[in-house]
């Protein structure tokens, strides 16, 4: 289990009142993090980072994604998964037990989320 995982465990302990169950990932699951995209190296190729995501709900989820650029509440972020690009909300920030990860909770991901969390609901 990532540094980040055992946080969200321990976040999840406190919270109540939450509208929407969470589903945690049996396997890690990452996305391309377009909005971190940067060039590289001497022929200034493109790097897209990825960012994992931790667990899953109806209403977004929650992933450890790259420290740069650092994101505030509100921020608009560009993601993809598996070619389909997607643009969401930063809801909720957390600290991240690693100095070059930030925790994010984001909002306003496509229907193709949801498709995901009815295939967990099995």
């Amino acid at each position: 289990m990532s540094d980040a995982a055992a946080e969200r465990v321990v976040r999840e302990q406190t919270v109540e009142g939450r509208l929407t169950r969470r589903f945690t990932l049996p396997v890690p699951v990452l996305i391309d993090w377009v909005t971190a995209t940067h060039r590289k190296g001497i022929r200034r190729r493109i790097v897209v980072p990825t960012a994992e995501v931790l667990d899953i709900s109806t209403g977004g989820m929650l992933v450890e994604a790259p420290s740069r650029p650092e994101l505030v509440v509100g921020s608009t972020v560009e993601l993809a998964s598996d070619g389909h690009p997607a643009t969401a909300r930063v809801a909720h920030k957390h600290v991240a037990l690693h100095p070059d990860k930030q925790l994010l909770g984001i909002e306003g991901f496509d229907d193709a989320l949801h498709e995901l969390v009815r295939a967990l609901r099995g």
